[in-house]
């Protein structure tokens, strides 16, 4: 599978290519924080059935992150509510 961004800032659309499905793109629209949980909200969506897992997992308790909003950022957050990190990380 590989993946790829067609701009460096938003608007911008990610295209995750599976060796044996259809090319997904997905669009951001925009670079608001709450536009970004949603983007990450729907990349979960789009990967998680693809890989069998959830993904991105805690490493703590396996199960997966949320995304979460915080002031002017978006953090992976788990349910248990003892780890967090930035998106990206």
């Amino acid at each position: 599978m590989s993946h790829g961004a067609d701009a460096a800032v938003p608007p911008l659309t990610v295209h995750i290519r599976p060796a044996d499905r259809p090319t997904l793109s997905l669009p951001l629209h925009r670079d608001g924080v709450g536009d970004l949980r949603s983007f990450a909200v729907t990349v979960q969506e789009a990967l998680n059935p693809l890989l069998g897992v959830s993904v991105p997992s805690c490493p703590a308790h396996g199960v997966a992150l949320e995304p979460r909003e915080t002031d002017d950022h978006v953090r992976w957050r788990c349910p248990e509510g003892d780890f967090s990190c930035a998106v990206g990380d």
